[in-house]
């Protein structure tokens, strides 16, 4: 297990390295965020909270810093407006587009 472990950390390790490399602007958690959104058709933010193993408070957050670098929009649900949408923008689908393909 021990071996594992460390093979683990060695992986988080380049795989930080490789993300600092291929998109300035947004941390690890942020572009998962915005892969994540990317997958669907306007998501609620507990879809995608859940979908990346993270709590909701800690989520609204990051959605609140992504919202400030206009990356990603907050729509509340017609049908319920305690439930918000979320959205990528144009930047945040090219940027999105940039870390896929690097």
């Amino acid at each position: 297990m021990g071996k594992s472990i460390s093979i683990f950390h060695a992986l988080i390790k380049n795989l930080n390295k490789i993300h600092k490399s291929s998109c300035e602007g947004v941390t690890v958690v942020q572009s998962s965020i915005l892969y994540e959104t990317s997958l669907h058709d306007e998501p609620s933010m507990q879809t995608v909270a859940e979908a990346i193993g993270m709590d909701i408070t800690t989520f609204s957050r990051q959605i609140g810093t992504l919202e400030k670098k206009q990356l990603i929009n907050r729509t509340p649900y017609s049908k319920d407006r305690r439930i918000l949408l979320l959205s990528l923008t144009k930047a945040g689908r090219d940027l999105v587009e940039i870390i896929n393909n690097k």
